[in-house]
């Protein structure tokens, strides 16, 4: 019988009779083996996206502290100046201002799709679950036989 489910399909391989010990332990380990090639494999690509998706938010983070730099330099201290041009940092105060709201919009979508992926990486397992009763077409091409 084949099971979309990995756990699922180890339990079933631990309920099921078997004619002889050794062919319950065979099949056991195999059913093992499958599930946890296939988890191992939805941990390495969930990783490696995560590691993506650092690498992205940093770049995003960088970002949003070059626009604090930007603001203190480009208008405070310009602001500052006795002959500063007040309509020209209006404008540039305008567009750092519209930058980093979307910076902040940004790193907070961020911090959610962290959170959401923290969830992935610690328990490989309950990821690959959902992924497989959420998309079940995929479900149906990794299912394993018990």
């Amino acid at each position: 019988m084949e099971y979309t489910d990995p756990v699922a399909a180890r339990l079933a391989a631990r309920t099921r009779e078997y004619p002889g010990i050794q062919a319950e332990r065979e099949n056991i380990a195999r059913v093992d083996q499958a599930v946890f090639e296939q988890v191992r494999n939805f941990e390495t690509i969930t990783n490696d996206s995560a590691d993506h998706f650092v690498a992205d938010v940093e770049v995003d983070a960088t970002a949003s502290i070059e626009l604090s730099v930007l603001l203190r330099d480009e208008v405070t201290l310009a602001a500052q100046a006795s002959d500063a041009d007040t309509g020209a940092l209006a404008i540039r105060l305008q567009q750092l201002r519209h930058n980093a709201e979307n910076a902040i919009q940004r790193l907070q979508r961020a911090a959610e799709e962290a959170a959401w992926r923290a969830e992935k990486c610690e328990t490989p397992m309950e990821g690959y679950q959902k992924l497989l009763a959420t998309y079940e077409p995929l479900a149906r091409n990794r299912a394993v036989q018990v």
